[in-house]
């Protein structure tokens, strides 16, 4: 099966998805078929940013929307790197929300270039960035490297990772839902929601 349409027939079911990837060879595969998309992921979000550069948007305006998207693309590599660590550790006890193959690319043609909207969106790339920089790949590959069981680590390691995995949650439900509305000219409410929720986290660091 090809490997794009696999990971995207396996995200079109939350429960299917969860039922596969309780097998740790499983979650292994299913990071493996994924790391060959993130290329094609990056390349989907850069062309999709350029044809809309047709739309009749100011410089400054594009470049809000570029900002953006570019963070959301940035988030999605470090989160799913993130993900790739966790794979290699067995028992781990929270959930994970994982990426998912799906387009994370909106069409701003239709925007509502309103202060407002133009503000939440320069939020929305500031508060990934923020998140972003929380994660420490330092401090992840040593842990993974000495552990290989989430019951070996101790209390520090273990908070630690919880933290990140709280964390990796929030970035994940802002970013894999679609950011406009159905019709394009205004942010999706659920996005907000879900930003609101990533920024009342972030305010605790």
């Amino acid at each position: 099966m090809n490997k794009i349409i696999f990971v995207a027939t396996l995200g079109a079911g939350v429960y299917g998805v969860k039922k596969y990837l309780q097998s740790y060879a499983n979650r292994q595969r299913f990071f493996d078929i994924l790391d060959d998309t993130v290329s094609f992921v990056k390349k989907s979000v850069k062309r999709g940013f350029e044809e809309d550069v047709k739309a009749d948007f100011s410089g400054e305006i594009r470049g809000v929307f570029y900002a953006f998207e570019s963070m959301k693309s940035k988030s999605f590599e470090i989160f799913f790197e993130f993900q790739k660590a966790l794979t290699e550790i067995r028992n781990i006890k929270p959930n994970i929300s994982l990426l998912k193959m799906t387009p994370i690319k909106d069409d701003y043609s239709n925007f509502n270039t309103t202060d407002e909207n133009l503000q939440l969106l320069r939020e929305f790339a500031y508060l990934l960035s923020q998140a972003n920089k929380l994660v420490n790949f330092t401090t992840i590959n040593e842990i993974v490297s000495l552990n290989d069981d989430f019951n070996s680590l101790n209390e520090t390691q273990m908070q630690f990772l919880m933290e990140l995995i709280n964390l990796n949650n929030l970035v994940v439900g802002a970013i894999s839902c679609a950011s406009l509305a159905g019709d394009g000219k205004e942010i999706n409410e659920q996005t907000k929601r879900a930003f609101k929720r990533l920024k009342i986290k972030l305010d605790k660091e």
